[in-house]
């Protein structure tokens, strides 16, 4: 299931229907829905899912909150679900308040890679504006318990 908000439903749509023949070919399917991050559709929620990922989703700090509660509930219902996040570098104050309201919500970010986008070579390219972190989230294990 591919998701989005309500404004790019269209170009998501547009990809799966271009991509249409490759999928079917492979033996997959997709499906389109909307995901409204402060008022999650329960049909969406309400699916077993493998995998989660998320790609250019942490742009701003307002987002952060909604995303994290989301990834929760979504890792909360899915224990088996592996969720992936990649998350580009903008600044290190972005950086600090994702990782910061993660955590609140009793999430771990565990950076499992790291990309640039461009060519150049860096000694620290999570300090680029080019960097892709690639994270794993899953729940606090002291948290499990509760």
């Amino acid at each position: 299931m591919l998701t989005d908000t309500r404004d790019i439903l269209p170009q998501v749509y547009e990809n799966v229907q271009h991509n249409a023949q490759l999928i079917e070919s492979s033996g997959g399917s997709a499906t389109v829905a909307e995901l409204d991050w402060n008022d999650p559709d329960d049909e969406v929620l309400d699916q077993d899912y493998d995998w989660v990922f998320g790609s250019d989703v942490t742009y701003t700090e307002e987002t952060l909150q909604p995303l994290a509660k989301l990834l929760r509930q979504m890792v909360l219902t899915n224990e088996q679900a592996v969720v992936k996040l990649a998350h580009m570098h903008r600044n290190k104050e972005l950086d600090k308040a994702m990782r910061e309201v993660f955590h609140d919500e009793g999430l771990m970010l565990r950076p499992v890679d790291v990309r640039t986008t461009g060519t150049t070579q860096y000694d620290d390219p999570l300090h680029v504006d080019e960097a892709i972190a690639f994270y794993r989230v899953s729940l606090d294990p002291a948290l499990r318990a509760e």
